[in-house]
């Protein structure tokens, strides 16, 4: 999970996003207490561990990073992560506060999964990915729905490391709404594409008792006959 969340922050969450989480900068950094402890627990370049023992308890932003000797955009990635694993806290410049997502006048009164919704949709076609599964995550906390889950592996899906994460995302989605079709013909293909041709026999197979005239479980069923498994 860990080196999920390090590769998702580094290479996928959109810097815009993590800027404003950063207070574009207007904030000091401070140690949390237990980092060194925390530190035990993760798998970080040594190069990435050492800003941390670049200041004593806490720091202005602007001033380590003058000190790092790194890109912005590499600085603020590493920061957030940091912030993301419980190692530093960020305290905003005074009259600086921090950014949050509005929730619009026009949103039900207690639906907030249906607004998050509505962004993890948005973000998704913008093929901000690692934003869509915040989103996804963001509703799902507020009611348990497949077609939020089925979305989340959706996005998921689409960045290879992750694809694992996804299976799991479309299963809870099928707990949610047994043999939902559309969802077991996401799952079939991405257990055709991550090479598991026994389970996406499987899928396919069951497509096809849903639906004996799908071209798509037709041929996929074929092409995993020719596959190893």
């Amino acid at each position: 999970m860990h080196d999920t969340i390090t590769h998702g922050v580094r290479k996928w969450l959109d810097y815009e996003f993590i800027r404003r989480k950063l207070f574009d900068g207007n904030c000091s950094i401070r140690h949390d207490p237990e980092f060194i402890r925390h530190l035990r627990n993760l798998n970080l370049e040594p190069s990435d561990r050492f800003l941390l023992f670049r200041f004593e308890e806490e720091i202005d932003y602007r001033k380590l990073y003058e000190i790092s000797g790194i890109s912005q955009e590499e600085f603020g990635r590493l920061i957030y992560l940091f912030h993301c694993f419980g190692l530093i806290h960020l305290q905003p410049t005074a009259g600086v506060t921090e950014p949050k997502i509005e929730v619009p006048v026009t949103a039900p009164a207690g639906d907030l999964c249906t607004y998050y919704t509505h962004c993890a949709i948005k973000s998704f076609e913008e093929r901000n990915y690692w934003s869509c599964v915040e989103y996804c995550r963001k509703a799902l906390d507020h009611r348990q729905d497949s077609s939020v889950y089925r979305l989340m592996g959706r996005a998921l899906a689409t960045h290879t490391p992750l694809r694992h994460e996804a299976v799991e995302a479309y299963k809870k989605a099928l707990a949610l709404a047994p043999n939902n079709i559309g969802i077991e013909r996401d799952l079939a293909d991405l257990y055709f594409d991550l090479g598991d041709m026994s389970q996406a026999k499987s899928k396919y197979e069951l497509l096809l008792k849903m639906n004996p005239a799908d071209p798509h479980a037709t041929k996929r069923l074929q092409d995993t006959s020719k596959r190893k498994m």
